[in-house]
């Protein structure tokens, strides 16, 4: 029987590349990383953290081992009376947002090999007091994914299987230097961009003037003729899926 354990490397502990996570890797059967790409659903990750967690899902996934990564989101708010209801309050950072929906599920076909799986959704309910009332409302694991969300079908069909087999850091400038956490990865029927920057934009260059792409998190048509780069802000992502261009 193999052993899926529930594991979350952090820097400064287990480097991902490290002696020691290869050996524990080879003795269990499969990861499950509950800290995401949402950091728990406090943050988001960014950085050197976001490049060490796309590198060792790969890793892992070389290794024969399965790789299981939960985005959580803090979307729901809640009172705190006695005998309340629990209310739903919408904010800037909601799982209904695309722009969340589009940074966990961006980063997460980044990793995306033969052995990975994913989820996103509402943060734990599970052992907080003064969540009583929502867990009881929403049950231990809050709001569950929702089929309707459009990044769901993308990474199901409609972007394909991965052409590249890792993700490829973008080059920014006259001279051609990296551009700092900002990565793209082909796929046959698409491309994912990610900025995992935390604190500048980066404006990602549309290659191919015959095709359009389609932001299926935004919902939005991108082309050349349009202008030829798209706006990328600090944590996150896009999936452009290839479609025929609208008629003029």
């Amino acid at each position: 029987m193999e052993l899926i354990i529930n594991f979350n490397h952090r820097e400064g502990e287990y480097e991902s590349n490290s002696d020691l996570m290869t050996q524990l890797a080879q003795a269990w059967g499969g990861q499950v990383d509950e800290r995401g790409f949402t950091e728990w659903g406090g943050n988001r990750l960014f950085g050197d953290a976001w490049i060490d967690t796309v590198t060792w899902a790969l890793d892992l996934q070389e290794l024969g081992k399965p790789y299981y990564i939960i985005n959580q989101n803090r979307r729901l708010f809640y009172t705190t009376k006695p005998n309340a209801k629990p209310y739903l309050e919408e904010t800037g950072d909601v799982w209904f947002n695309p722009d969340v929906r589009a940074w966990s599920a961006a980063s997460y076909l980044m990793l995306k090999a033969n052995a990975s799986a994913f989820n996103m959704g509402g943060m734990q309910e599970c052992g907080d007091e003064t969540r009583e009332n929502m867990s009881h409302a929403y049950g231990c694991y809050g709001m569950k994914m929702d089929p309707s969300w459009p990044e769901l079908s993308a990474i199901g069909q409609s972007i394909g299987h991965p052409i590249n087999p890792r993700p490829v850091e973008l080059e920014c400038g006259e001279d051609q230097k990296p551009c700092g956490y900002f990565y793209e990865r082909a796929y046959s029927n698409g491309i994912v961009v990610v900025n995992a920057a935390d604190n500048k934009t980066q404006y990602y260059w549309l290659q191919r003037n015959d095709t359009c792409y389609f932001d299926v998190s935004r919902n939005t048509t991108l082309n050349q003729k349009y202008g030829n780069t798209y706006a990328l802000g600090p944590t996150t992502g896009a999936i452009l899926v290839y479609v025929k261009c609208p008629l003029p």
